[in-house]
């Protein structure tokens, strides 16, 4: 700030108020606990921007100073003072190096694939947060990974402006486009509503000798504007798109659909048969042969607290299996389901509390 001072007063002032705001709005906007929902220190990340222009133009301006130094002992004091400034960021470089090397992290990267290209063609599919969207949104917008699905992501349902921007961008997104027709749907959802059942049972992934209804009644409770979102959706999609929720929101985010999910993998498929149970063979081929888990079981490579959150969706969808091939009788198919979940992802990794990994264990006999 000096040094742009003395160069500029105007620049000085400027940058003096943009920093003085930046963090001002960043504290005020930020005003939550401390441990609300994220590590406090990655909301003031924007501020360490401004930081690093100052250091940039201070380092600038202590390079043309040492250059202007000439006699023995301003050199000999120019290099002890080089020599600090490349030791101390050399030495935070090594001993950082191992925490913050990334380069092995495929943790949000399988994830995002292991959800994506599982889902059945065309799917719709409702995800809950930050972790279970950003990642799913990358990979299909930059590496073109199945572009046929359609993400919705349900908290910001809540915003209006949201699915009109879908909408907008999407024309065959299945959702009332006139007011008139979205009110409609709101007075529909305050009552049963019935849902015609449309499609054969190849479509909903399920035996060609399944008897379909030829409807099913449900019964939306509205709290918050997401739930009116999802009836429109649904109401609107008739069954043409397949309906998936991520893993990640559990029975509560899937509300009055809950019943008629399927769990078959990092996703619940909704079917129009309550309560069928989960897709045992589409999840034991989902978990043991098409998903990735690399760096879960690599001691060289660090967890950190999001992924090691993240790795417990695979273990919601891997006892889930466990049960079904317990209740099935299949004890040989359950060890080999245990034995991929502990190789995959190796309790002490995890921080797995001791009980819950005997109760893996035990899990295909008790």
């Amino acid at each position: 700030l000096v040094t742009l001072w003395h160069r500029n007063h105007r620049l000085g002032l400027a940058f003096t108020l943009v920093l003085l705001l930046h963090t001002a709005m960043t504290v005020l906007y930020f005003n939550i606990p401390a441990s609300y929902f994220r590590p406090f220190d990655r909301h003031y990340l924007p501020v360490f921007v401004s930081l690093g222009v100052l250091i940039a133009v201070a380092l600038g301006a202590a390079m043309q100073s040492l250059a202007r130094l000439a006699t023995v002992r301003q050199l000999a004091t120019v290099g002890l003072a080089a020599t600090a400034i490349i030791l101390i960021p050399a030495y935070q470089l090594i001993g950082n190096w191992s925490a913050y090397d990334a380069s092995a992290r495929y943790f949000a990267r399988d994830y995002a694939l292991n959800a994506l290209e599982a889902l059945p063609p065309n799917a719709i599919y409702f995800t809950v947060g930050d972790n279970d969207t950003f990642p799913v949104l990358y990979v299909q917008a930059v590496e073109g990974v199945r572009p046929d699905v359609r993400i919705v992501n349900l908290s910001l349902a809540n915003a209006p402006w949201y699915i009109d921007q879908i909408a907008r961008r999407d024309p065959s997104f299945p959702f009332p486009r006139s007011t008139d027709g979205r009110r409609l749907a709101s007075t529909v959802i305050d009552t049963t509503a019935v849902i015609p059942v449309r499609g054969s049972a190849e479509q909903f992934g399920l035996a060609a000798d399944t008897n379909l209804p030829t409807s099913i009644i449900v019964r939306p409770r509205p709290r918050i504007p997401s739930d009116t979102v999802l009836f429109d959706i649904v109401r609107s999609n008739a069954w043409r798109s397949p309906l998936a929720f991520a893993i990640t929101g559990g029975n509560g985010a899937m509300a009055w659909l809950a019943p008629y999910g399927r769990l078959e993998g990092l996703y619940w498929r909704i079917v129009p048969i309550v309560n069928l149970g989960p897709n045992r063979d589409t999840l034991r081929s989902n978990l043991l042969q098409r998903y990735e888990y690399r760096g879960y079981a690599n001691d060289s490579v660090t967890i950190d607290d999001t992924s090691r959150t993240m790795a417990f969706q695979y273990f919601v969808a891997f006892t889930t299996l466990l049960d079904a091939d317990k209740a099935s009788g299949a004890a040989e198919s359950c060890d080999e389901a245990t034995r991929k979940l502990l190789t995959a992802f190796p309790p002490e990794r995890l921080a797995l509390p001791e009980l819950d990994r005997a109760a893996i264990l035990s899990r295909c006999r008790s």
